[in-house]
């Protein structure tokens, strides 16, 4: 089957966004999933509310859960949608000054664009090519201690709990992931920031960069 790139969340059956709070866009909690399939979204919609039989109230024909969106939350929703344009405008000049501003340092590898998709700026997140131990954690707690906080690049999923020990997952195929998790650090990239904003946190990243 030949699968179009031209949508975001068209690359399998279904596709999941999240609106968390610090999202492009945020309902402040929850998200939506999309799918072309008829057989999904309608068992989606059992699920969501505790698998009630649509045709029979108060009766529960399958276990199921509480994931409905509040009507609150919706139009927070459709409220930030008429703002999206200005949203991904803002986050894509921030990537541009960080970019300007740390271009400079060989230590740090930006996230190269791709010609099959169009890139959105969630977070500005750089790797720190470094092969001193812990060095990225530590610049994380020097730039907290600066007041600016940063978060790392998440964890891979192999290195969970719940699949550790998963004798199907051949772990030395995951390198780029291990190395990505490990030496990735996400800067501030909030819409509400001001240019002098990313100036003092890039100053900071440089700084410590440069004690090596």
């Amino acid at each position: 089957m030949e699968l179009s790139t031209d949508i975001v969340g068209n690359l399998g059956h279904a596709g999941i966004f999240s609106f968390y709070g610090n999202k492009i866009l945020t309902t402040g909690e929850g998200g939506i999933l999309v799918t072309d399939s008829e057989s999904i979204y309608e068992k989606a919609k059992l699920l969501r509310d505790h698998g009630a039989d649509p045709e029979k109230r108060f009766w529960h024909s399958v276990v199921g859960y509480n994931y409905r969106m509040t009507n609150l939350q919706a139009a927070l929703g459709m409220a930030q949608m008429e703002k999206l344009e200005g949203f991904l405008k803002k986050r894509e000049k921030i990537s541009e000054i960080y970019q300007d501003l740390l271009i400079s340092e060989d230590m740090i590898t930006f996230q190269e664009p791709q010609n099959w998709a169009d890139s959105v700026c969630w977070v500005f997140t750089i790797l720190i090519n470094s092969d001193v131990v812990d060095f990225r954690d530590n610049l994380i707690r020097h730039l907290r201690e600066k007041q600016i906080e940063t978060r790392p690049i998440f964890y891979p999923i192999h290195k969970m709990p719940p699949y550790e020990d998963t004798s199907s997952l051949e772990h030395s195929r995951f390198t780029n992931s291990e190395y990505v998790s490990a030496h990735g650090i996400s800067l501030p990239t909030s819409v509400t920031m001001t240019e002098d904003d990313i100036r003092r946190v890039s100053k900071e990243v440089k700084d410590y960069i440069s004690r090596l």
